[in-house]
């Protein structure tokens, strides 16, 4: 019972995500965590896809190689900060070698983004 009080309220705070997060990240990464702390409450969204999408990865053999961590969002909430922390998969495809990650919207028209948060949806590392 407790699992299922657990997860409606993960299924709550994902609504309350879609207000201030593209939709499409709120598509591609699940909410698994929240930590309130003192000074902050922290949002921590993991990467849902199996394995890359697209069809030149189709027949090949690819293996999750490593998690890549980037904060998102660091905004000021009710006597806290708010911060949003995707976990994103980096796939190793065995044939080639490459490691190769999901495209993830960058942004929206007009809005602002730093260099290492650009660089991590580009996969730039």
């Amino acid at each position: 019972m407790g699992d299922e009080i657990n997860s409606k309220k993960m299924i709550q705070m994902e609504e309350i995500l879609k207000l201030f997060l593209l939709e499409e990240i709120v598509e591609k990464f699940k909410l698994i965590e929240v930590v309130n702390k003192e000074t902050y409450v922290e949002f921590v969204l993991e990467e849902k896809a199996e394995r890359p999408e697209g069809k030149e990865y189709v027949g090949k053999t690819i293996e999750l190689k490593q998690w890549e961590t980037i904060e998102l969002l660091n905004y000021p909430m009710k006597n806290k900060q708010g911060r949003v922390k995707l976990r994103r998969k980096r796939w190793l495809i065995q044939e080639t070698g490459k490691t190769v990650v999901n495209p993830v919207p960058e942004k929206l028209p007009g809005a602002k983004i730093s260099e290492e948060f650009g660089d991590f949806l580009k996969g730039a590392h």
